[in-house]
């Protein structure tokens, strides 16, 4: 059937209508917002005066009137009822189409005489030019112009225009052949819900913000195509753009993810679009003029996943070619293609630097816990509140994958709470949908693909290597085909794993590795006797423990596990959460009482030990004290009692800590604390208060109570804080009990706070030795002052109201409170001490601090703390040196736009603020403010922030400087701050500037040195210029370590191995000194060839030894440190990472000093030493040292501490 056979043979009134309306909108303009009056919300037809109608500008009516009724269009039309001269009655159903609307536009034109009128008759009938001219002849009759949309009409615009094309297929299911901007669209949708369900990603999961806004930033900012975006696996590649395409799309604009096979088969990039586009429909006409749906529009193609194609190399040099080629075609399309990849095949890249010009790159950061954990929060919607600890072990079980995080998220969701088990449920999941996947696409049952995994896992673990190649598994499955052909159709499907370039394999993720190993057990526990060696090993307790929760072995087969491989049990208790694991967990907790009621219960197995209190920190204790008293490393078990509700633990944990703990940034701590307030919080203050009342604690552990209680915070505490406090004379426990009293008084226990500060400024005061506090009283002062205090405003008022009487303690605590009343005491303490400086003095010169400063206090203050600081600057009536203070503040931590926007409003005639608001505006990259910039540098000591805001108007500004100072009878410090600015500008502009002004730069002292840095060839050549014209070249050169800035972060972006590599030919001129510290810096930066090949020459013989050490230069290095102090080899350790130092190159230095062990302490090094980096290789070293009766004991112990740690951390 043709398209009109079709639109003939509807019959369904209202679908011809939608079909006729969306026609009429497209076909003419005047129609785009035409109203439906025919058609109710559900699509059905309704009675009503006008099928379809609109109105432009008010004065032109347009009027649409629809029929498929063809047993006569006349009388359907014409039909008028007060001319009828026809012998039979007259009709009942009312005037003709036409008629209706001639009538109703003589009513319009009643109330709007110019009113004009255009009536569109459209019907799925042909008509006659008989009818038409009646038809035009009464419309014309009557004033309304008369416009026609017949079958004819309507079926050509369905065949011919690509819109039409677009409405045939939706309203007819007719294939469309011609592009249209709706089927583009529809295309792009189906492509990203397609991108969504490949790449498993959750949209509503994660903080769409993250990254996205510095994404769109760079490749707007960088001129090149592609923009390959650098991340490891599982960080978030595909899910940002994802995110990205989503949000064009919406607006709307264009983006679309390709693979790369296609970009294989495009010739070059409007092919590829064109490719894509047919991908979707087939029967698609895509020619030249598809470009016009992206004239002057935003188009970005994601290419996604290269790092799993075969031929990843050939697809990155077509997209660098394409970028190089793109930038000299005449068809203007603003283009962006983006490219995730890892890093490792970045840098395989084939002539990167030559490519370098065709490309642009954008490093992903790795999201740390922080990052991460605001992603989770801001996931669960608040629906469910997860504990500092469970965020951790979150983030831990899933690698801070955002894949992994967005599964568990949903699991948290449905559930209500986070189990720590769920990971593993949530892997099984993932594993075995990808395994559906693959079996539809494969043809091979799901199930054969489940047991060729676990086949694979129990491998890997028989012959303990979680890492095989391709050619370790040929060799295990040389006589199983099945099993390599099945493994090879997983691999080739890529969806679980594949195999890498060099032969590896590549797993999706470690964790599905994990997955797999543990099911690997499943075949290991049913012939357990045959496998001691794997069940017993250190490093799989932890699968085996994920494999005994999810098989759950028998009693018999659990026994000989507990045996074994008791820790393992331990780990298990974490993943038996479930109601339906109770009888089990049981089972499990009874062996582990028989097993540390043991006579040879390794206590003294300090690493075992260790690994298994601090697993407890994940489970819940309150029912294990009978296994869990038996064990060491009281510490962990005072941690994990107390997050498990046990108060006197908690008391314990804390009494133990040293210092003054509030001052001292604890993270675990804090964690166990948000965990107890969440789950523990009354039952630990009624048994903190009972306690308390017992009066049977000594002073170190009513230190613990008093910590507890101020993190409790809790306002019914202070009055029995009192009575423990009262019980006898604990001057050493006075910051305890105030820190204590003071997180948790209110109005109604205010007297208990005033007893306490007045014994408190009762104390002597004892001074200071060499700048340290002496005594309770002053130590205390200093404590306090280094607390970041988060009090009530109730708490602070009361503080506040008592500060006359107590000002050195209340002083002490408002020193670092984020709080108005706070800081109104503060500003007004520190602007005293400088107004009593001397002026330039150092006083006067270092404050007031940054210690507002975001990047030193870690966070942003509270809304009514920064708009207090901001009111009060603003405000010129206060005092200048408080108004100088309060902005500093509210500058260094407000967000940078606010800092813009309210710095503006300070004009110059505020002498107190004015300078520092050029200066905070500069430094915030404002460029509006250049103008007033200038015109304030020629005296002040401004131009030195002007990098911030270059411009060529700046650089002339700089010119003119340079002229002053040429002009000057002596030089001023300004030459120098001029010389250093160059460093910070862009190197064209700072060499034109060093030319300039080179008679009087390499009079500086750092002009030389400046030039070098600089580094072009006119800037060298003015650098040899001077060392030939000097006798002592060396002096040129004077603490260039300083002047070139590399352990300044900002400064090290400078660094680069070609930068380097120019600084060899004046290396014989730097000081040792200076050599050392750029040796130190850029080795650690990992610039280690250039040290090693090109600086190590130039180093003294003990520097030299220090980053190329031979075996002799470590012995010596050992014999040295071991005789120190106690775990000396700890440090020492650290200093071998810092140098790169691989066990490999340490381990004919440690089987000399084995031989030459004489001393327990000796042996201690030695074992500390694979403590820390040992492999299973080494650990042969311990029967090297016979021990003598005495210490026999002792070095048994040792040994089998050191061994489980060795074995526990790796397999090698």
């Amino acid at each position: 059937m043709t398209t009109a056979e079709h639109v003939k043979a509807i019959t369904d009134r209202a679908l011809y209508e939608q079909l006729a309306n969306a026609v009429l909108r497209k076909k003419y303009e005047d129609l785009s917002n035409l109203i439906v009056g025919g058609l109710n919300e559900k699509g059905e037809t309704v009675k009503g005066k006008l099928d379809s109608f609109c109105s432009v500008d008010g004065n032109k009516f347009h009027i649409v009137e629809h029929t498929t009724d063809d047993s006569n269009l006349e009388r359907k039309w014409l039909y008028d009822k007060s001319t009828y001269k026809g012998k039979k009655p007259k009709s009942d159903t009312g005037n003709g189409d036409l008629i209706k609307v001639i009538e109703r536009a003589k009513e319009i034109k009643q109330r709007i005489p110019s009113a004009e009128f255009t009536v569109y008759l459209t019907t799925n009938q042909m008509v006659d030019e008989a009818l038409w001219e009646k038809v035009v002849a009464c419309g014309e009759n009557n004033d309304v112009s008369v416009e026609l949309l017949e079958l004819s009409a309507i079926s050509s615009f369905l065949d011919l225009d690509a819109h039409g094309q677009y409405l045939r297929k939706q309203f007819l299911n007719i294939d469309r052949e011609l592009l249209s901007i709706e089927k583009v669209f529809e295309i792009l949708k189906q492509n990203l819900a397609q991108y969504k369900a490949e790449s498993f990603i959750d949209s509503e999961s994660l903080d769409k913000e993250w990254q996205l806004q510095d994404l769109v930033e760079h490749y707007y900012r960088e001129p090149n195509l592609l923009t390959l975006i650098i991340a490891d696996s599982g960080m978030g590649k595909s899910t940002l753009c994802y995110r990205l395409l989503d949000e064009l799309i919406s607006h709307p604009s264009f983006g679309f993810r390709v693979k790369p096979e296609m970009v294989l088969q495009a010739n070059n990039v409007f092919h590829l679009i064109e490719l894509f586009l047919k991908s979707y429909d087939d029967k698609l006409f895509v020619n030249d003029d598809f470009r016009k749906f992206f004239d002057e529009e935003e188009l970005v193609i994601v290419v996604d996943d290269v790092n799993h194609c075969i031929n990843r190399s050939e697809v990155l040099n077509k997209l660098i070619s394409w970028s190089l080629e793109i930038k000299n075609d005449s068809r203007i399309i603003d283009f962006k293609i983006l490219c995730p990849i890892w890093p490792r095949y970045f840098q395989q890249i084939e002539n990167l630097e030559k490519k370098r010009a065709g490309f642009n790159y954008f490093k992903l950061p790795v999201p740390d816990n922080e990052v991460v954990e605001s992603f989770i929060i801001n996931g669960l919607s608040g629906k469910v509140k997860l504990t500092k600890p469970e965020l951790k072990e979150l983030c831990n079980r899933t690698g801070n994958d955002p894949l992994l995080i967005g599964f568990n998220l949903e699991r948290i969701k449905k559930a209500g709470s986070y189990s720590i088990n769920q990971g593993t449920l949530v892997l099984g999941d993932f594993v075995y949908d990808k395994l559906a996947l693959s079996a539809e696409r494969l043809n091979y049952p799901q199930f054969k693909q489940k047991n060729i995994l676990t086949l694979i896992g129990e491998t890997m673990l028989r012959n303990k290597n979680v890492d095989p190649s391709y050619d370790d598994l040929s060799t295990w499955f040389a006589h199983d085909s099945q099993t390599i052909a099945l493994f090879d159709a997983l691999a080739t499907d890529r969806e679980l794993l594949f195999v890498k370039e060099d032969g590896g394999i590549q797993f999706r993720h470690d964790r599905v590795r994990d997955f797999i190993l543990s099911k690997g057990f499943s075949k290991l526990l049913f012939s357990i006797h045959d496998n001691d060696e794997i069940i017993s090993d250190p490093f799989f307790s932890n699968l085996l423990a994920i494999a005994i929760a999810d098989l759950k072995p028998v009693q018999e087969v659990l026994t000989i596990i507990g045996d074994k491989n008791p820790v393992a049990l331990f780990y298990c208790i974490k993943y038996l959460q479930g109601e339906s694991d109770v009888n089990y967990l049981q089972q499990v907790k009874d062996l582990l009482s028989k097993w540390v009621n043991q006579n040879d219960f390794p206590s003294n197995n300090s690493s075992m030990m260790a690994s298994i209190t601090w697993d407890l920190l994940d489970t819940d204790t309150s029912d294990m004290q009978s296994i869990i008293s038996r064990l060491p490393s009281k510490r962990n078990i005072n941690m994990a009692n107390f997050k498990s509700g046990d108060c006197l633990s908690g008391i314990r944990y804390f009494a133990n800590l040293g210092d003054f703990e509030p001052a001292i940034g604890n993270e675990l701590r804090d964690q166990i604390l948000d965990h107890v307030k969440h789950y523990h919080y009354n039952q630990i203050v009624r048994d903190l208060k009972s306690i308390l009342l017992e009066n049977e604690l000594n002073e170190d552990t009513l230190k613990g109570g008093f910590l507890i209680a101020g993190y409790l915070k809790n306002s019914s505490l202070p009055r029995t804080l009192k009575i423990a406090w009262n019980t006898g004379d604990k001057k050493e426990l006075c910051p305890y009990y105030l820190w204590s009293i003071i997180n948790c008084i209110n109005d109604e226990t205010k007297d208990v706070l005033i007893d306490g500060l007045d014994y408190f400024i009762n104390l002597p005061d004892e001074g200071h030795d060499h700048g340290y506090p002496k005594g309770v009283r002053n130590e205390t002062e200093h404590e306090f002052s280094n607390v970041r205090w988060k009090l009530t405003d109730e708490q602070v008022a009361i503080l506040d109201d008592l500060y006359t009487d107590y000002e050195f303690i209340i002083l002490s605590i408002f020193e670092l409170l984020d709080h108005p009343l706070a800081l109104k005491r503060t500003i007004a303490n520190i602007a005293g001490k400088i107004e009593e400086a001397r002026p330039g003095s150092a006083f006067s010169v270092m404050y007031p601090s940054d210690k507002w400063a975001i990047t030193r206090c870690g966070y942003r203050m509270p809304d009514k703390s920064l708009d207090y600081l901001r009111t009060y600057w603003m405000d010129h009536s206060n005092p200048d040196i408080r108004r100088r203070v309060s902005y500093k503040y509210w500058a260094d931590n407000a967000l940078p736009g606010d800092v813009i926007k309210y710095s503006k409003l300070v004009e110059q005639e505020d002498n107190v603020l004015y300078m520092s608001v050029i200066r905070q505006r500069m430094i915030a990259s404002d460029f509006t403010v250049i103008d007033q910039y200038i015109l304030n540098t020629d005296t002040t000591m401004l131009i030195q922030y002007a990098y911030h805001v270059w411009t060529d108007q700046l650089k002339k500004q700089v010119s003119f400087l340079f002229q002053m100072e040429r002009n000057r009878s002596e030089l001023t410090s300004m030459v120098e701050i001029l010389t250093r600015l160059l460093m910070k500008i862009p190197v064209n502009d700072a060499e034109e500037l060093l030319l300039e002004n080179w008679d009087m730069i390499n009079r500086n002292v750092y002009g030389v040195q400046v030039a070098l840095y600089i580094q072009t060839e006119c800037a060298l050549k003015l650098v040899d210029k001077a060392i030939h014209e000097i006798d002592d070249p060396n002096s040129l050169f004077k603490h260039i370590n300083s002047t070139f800035g590399f352990w300044n972060p900002t400064m090290q972006g400078r660094i680069s191995n070609t930068f380097l590599k120019r600084l060899n030919p004046y290396l014989k001129y730097f000081s040792d000194y200076s050599l050392n510290s750029i040796a130190q810096i850029c080795y650690r930066l990992g610039y280690k060839d250039w040290v090693l090949n090109d600086l190590l020459p130039f180093l003294k013989s003990e520097q030299q030894s220090y980053y190329l050490p031979n075996t002799q230069d470590l012995l010596a290095e050992m014999r040295e440190e071991k005789y120190t102090k106690s775990h000396s080899a700890r440090s020492w350790i650290s200093t071998l990472n810092q140098r790169n130092l691989s066990i490999e190159r340490i381990t004919p230095a440690l089987e000399i000093y084995a031989k030459e062990i004489t001393t327990l302490h000796e042996f201690n090094f030695l074992a500390d030493c694979l403590d820390g980096m040992g492999k299973r290789t080494h650990l042969h070293l311990f029967d090297v040292f016979v021990p003598s009766d005495e210490i026999r004991m002792v070095f048994s112990e040792i040994k089998e501490s050191v061994t489980h740690m060795v074995k526990e951390r790796s397999l090698n």
